[in-house]
């Protein structure tokens, strides 16, 4: 579920859900709202509603308020990534680098460490994608 703090993750579950039903060009626009009087217009809006039913209930109760009046899958993507999306990572990878850093087995077994492990640094990776891009200064 979508809290305040886990927008990244959250919206990578999301896209790959829709994407496996074949509705993720209701949020990235691919899929148009045809015009309201044509035949398709139902079909489309029935699909559309279904999409941003799907999104408002993988929200907290509070976040969902807040989004519910939008009028499509496209603007609620849109706004919840306007206000979620563009936040400042920083915080987020020292955290993980944090937690990386501290990670004991205790009385785990190795796989279970190994486990853990694997978690922290994909989530690190969705923070800090790798690039081939050269970075000029």
């Amino acid at each position: 579920m979508l809290n305040e703090f886990n927008y990244l993750s959250w919206s990578r579950v999301v896209t790959i859900a829709l994407g496996g039903r074949s509705k993720l060009g209701f949020i990235n626009g691919s899929i148009p709202s045809p015009d309201v009087d044509v035949l398709e217009y139902e079909a489309w809006i029935s699909k559309d509603q279904l999409v941003m039913f799907w999104i408002l209930n993988s929200m907290k109760q509070s976040l969902a308020d807040i989004f519910s009046y939008l009028e499509s899958s496209y603007d609620l993507w849109n706004a919840i990534c306007d206000m979620y999306g563009n936040q400042n990572n920083i915080a987020q990878i020292f955290q993980i680098h944090h937690e990386i850093a501290n990670l004991h087995q205790d009385n785990k077994s190795f796989i279970q460490l190994l486990r853990n492990l694997k978690i922290l640094w994909n989530e690190l990776e969705m923070y800090r994608p790798h690039t081939i891009d050269v970075v000029v200064l």
